[in-house]
Formats: C-alpha cells, structure tokens, sequence
C-alpha cells in the first residue's frame, strides 16, 4: 500500500471492548472515515475503544489528530488503546507524544478484550 491507499475501517463488539480495524492510509484523505469510524465506536459506550494500526500503511499528522480528539472527547467511562502498531509508526507516535495521552501496546501485548458477545 503507498500513502494515497484509499482507508477502510471494520468494527468489532467484544464484551468489554470496541474494535476498530483500520486499513489503508490515516492521512487527510483518510481523516473523514476515521474521524467516523472513531464516533461510532465511541457511541457504542464500551469501556475500552481499541484502534488495532496493523494494517494502516501510512499514518500523517491529520490522522494523529484524529485520535488525540477522540481521546479528548472520550467521556470518563471510556479509554482508548493503539494496538498492534507497526515499529515505525511507534516511533512517530513517541515523538509526538501520544504515549502521553493515548495507552500504545506493543505487538504481542495481551489483548483480554478479545471475548467476543
């Protein structure tokens, strides 16, 4: 995939937990779908809205503000978590600073949300 990649998003309900798939390119193109993909999840009021970055080609600065706003708008009850983001990506999301605000879990990390309803 290159950074034009069109993104596409999947949402899974887990008993304690959302998850959405993104795939393809996290970067103004994309920001409309995932700034959606991220509402849907939020309303689903889940304790733990998980954003799995495995398949995500290319992330920019519009789709990392995509996720500090979510972060931001999350009500208390709710927590956000990146799982399985590339080595690259890490590295960018530690220099931005999302470490800070957003919980990033390294590839292998438990995933116990994973009891599907």
């Amino acid at each position: 995939m290159t950074a034009n990649a069109e993104a596409s998003f999947t949402q899974t309900l887990y008993e304690a937990a959302v998850v959405v798939e993104a795939h393809g390119s996290l970067n103004v193109v994309g920001v409309p779908g995932f700034r959606a993909a991220l509402q849907r999840a939020v309303e689903t009021d889940k304790a733990l809205v998980v954003i799995d970055l495995a398949d995500v080609s290319f992330l920019d600065s519009a789709g990392l503000a995509v996720v500090f706003r979510a972060q931001r708008l999350l009500p208390v009850s709710q927590k956000m978590v990146l799982v399985n983001v590339p080595d690259r990506m890490r590295r960018v999301l530690r220099l931005a600073g999302v470490n800070a605000v957003v919980d990033v879990q390294e590839p292998g990390d438990p995933q116990p949300w994973l009891e599907q309803v």
